[in-house]
């Protein structure tokens, strides 16, 4: 259950809210939420913080983070060429018309 809340929400609302004073539109935002950070950076973060901080349950962090990732790699994979055309698609038909 933790793992699919990193994919969506845990993910994708920061993107959202960082992105907000940029005028960005919101699908674009969408996009960069569904495809943000994950797998290395995140690897990098948690063996950062597992290794400076003594975590009482430092192994099952650890373990989330990588089900998280390895997890993430399937429906992005998937939905990454049908999401960059759409995407495309509709910014060259705001640069048309």
């Amino acid at each position: 259950m933790v793992a699919l809340l990193g994919l969506t929400l845990l993910r994708m609302v920061p993107v959202w809210v960082a992105l907000a004073g940029l005028g960005l539109k919101s699908d674009t935002r969408l996009f960069l939420g569904w495809f943000g950070l994950r797998g290395l950076a995140l690897m990098l973060l948690i063996s950062l913080v597992v290794q400076d901080m003594a975590l009482p349950n430092a192994q099952t962090v650890t373990d989330i983070v990588f089900v998280t990732v390895f997890l993430s790699i399937f429906p992005c994979g998937i939905s990454a060429a049908q999401l960059a055309g759409l995407t495309r698609r509709r910014q060259l038909e705001d640069s048309i018309g």
